[in-house]
């Protein structure tokens, strides 16, 4: 089970690491321009950098230091998500002029 458990740690780790420079390539960097796009390289790039610092546990012992600062940076991204979800949810209730809304 523990190598299973492993395995599945290695795949996962492969995808969340080559995710933003994957992002990065096909975007030809134009994330950069958006909110969503920077939020969405950070809690990639912070889940690939919790799976790797995982996976170098297994080889070398880290400094204490990683620990907190890994669990920190998660905590970060997640209440950036949360404080996200309000405003673009609270964006969509302002009144929006279409032009298919004129009086009649």
């Amino acid at each position: 089970m523990r190598t299973l458990g492993n395995a599945l740690l290695a795949i996962a780790a492969t995808a969340l690491i080559a995710f933003p420079f994957c992002y990065h390539l096909t975007t030809r960097g134009s994330w950069r321009k958006s909110v969503m796009g920077w939020h969405l390289m950070s809690f990639m790039g912070v889940l690939g950098l919790v799976m790797t610092f995982a996976i170098l546990n297994f080889a070398i012992e880290l400094p204490e230091w990683v620990r907190p600062l890994t669990w920190f940076l998660v905590g970060a991204v997640a209440w950036w998500r949360l404080i996200l979800l309000f405003v673009v949810q609270h964006r969509d209730d302002a009144p929006r002029k279409h032009r298919d809304q004129t009086p009649l």
